[in-house]
């Protein structure tokens, strides 16, 4: 590997299955100042980096090329073990996923996996990728990223910085002290991905619940009614989980983020259900303009009778607005 390219600060740290959080991990040996360049990974050293277009679920490519054991990569491969994702638990403990939004997500993945490959090994291969993949250059798998377990207050941050990934001390690190990085922004991605959740008090920054129009009761997508294009446009995300990017979300976060969102997509679409009402097209774009804006309500009314498109349609002239 190290004919690759790869750099690191030798005579700074060492790579270690003693005293680290976890598995393999990295350690200070001399003090490390804030700011020191500790790794330079080049793209053709990270195992399943590509110049194509990114990948939604990753893991089938890049764990048929960790079953193939290319004797190129055993060094990397064997440091790394599979995390216990949950679709390696067993049924009796996939129970807890029940009523959470991992659990439609699961199911799926454990569908995929049966019909992606009949290796008795490929389950395994798809939680050792996705417990150690990052975006970087379409993901791939990171030499010493890879290495590095997890800390809510990192030493060690890793970034994409042209044809290489770059580490460096976040702060002065002391002899004898892990390096550490931070693995993932939610609760959920931490189960998905690691089979384990930061401690209980933390509250991470993507925490949030996707609700989807079939929890409101509705069969349909968005088509190209008025009220359903204004609504997907102001309030509706894909959801964010590997095999289910076609459901459309409303994420519910912290502090009540999103809250505004869920109430416009309930008011609106409803009325996207009935006959061509243009007076109700319109309460409900202004509505929702004003709850997604805090814009006046009135004013968005005017806007919507005085400006309609084609059949006096107002959508067009409220998204001109807004945008």
């Amino acid at each position: 590997m190290e004919a690759r390219g790869i750099k690191w600060a030798r005579g700074a740290l060492m790579a270690t299955n003693k005293g680290v959080i976890a598995g393999y991990g990295c350690v200070a040996v001399r003090e490390i100042a804030t700011g020191e360049i500790l790794f330079s990974i080049p793209q053709c050293a990270c195992l399943g980096a590509h110049t194509g277009q990114p990948d939604g679920d990753c893991q089938g490519r890049i764990a048929r090329q960790v079953l193939r054991r290319d004797p190129e990569w055993l060094p990397l491969l064997n440091a790394l073990t599979p995390a216990s994702c949950p679709w390696l638990w067993p049924q009796d403990a996939r129970k807890y996923l029940q009523g959470t939004e991992l659990e439609d997500v699961v199911k799926m993945k454990l569908q995929r996996l049966s019909s992606e490959c009949d290796h008795p090994d490929y389950a395994r291969a798809c939680a050792l990728v996705l417990s150690h993949v990052n975006p970087w250059f379409n993901t791939s798998i990171v030499p010493f990223s890879c290495l590095l377990n997890y800390c809510r207050r990192p030493n060690v941050k890793f970034a994409q910085r042209g044809q290489r990934v770059i580490g460096w001390a976040l702060r002065r690190i002391s002899p004898g002290s892990e390096l550490t990085q931070e693995y993932a922004s939610s609760t959920a991605e931490f189960v998905y991905r690691y089979g384990f959740t930061p401690p209980s008090k933390v509250s991470l920054p993507d925490d949030a619940v996707s609700v989807t129009l079939s929890d409101f009761g509705f069969t349909h997508h968005c088509t190209a009614s008025t009220v359903d294009a204004l609504v997907k446009a102001l309030c509706l995300e894909d959801n964010p989980w590997d095999g289910l990017n076609h459901l459309l979300t409303v994420e519910l976060g912290a502090n009540a983020t999103g809250t505004a969102k869920l109430v416009i997509v309930a008011l609106a679409l409803p009325l996207s259900l009935s006959v061509d009402d243009h007076d109700s097209d319109a309460a409900a774009a202004s509505l929702a303009a004003a709850m997604r804006r805090s814009a006046n309500k009135v004013e968005l009314l005017v806007i919507a009778h005085a400006n309609g498109g084609e059949d006096r349609d107002p959508w067009p002239a409220l998204l001109h607005y807004l945008s």
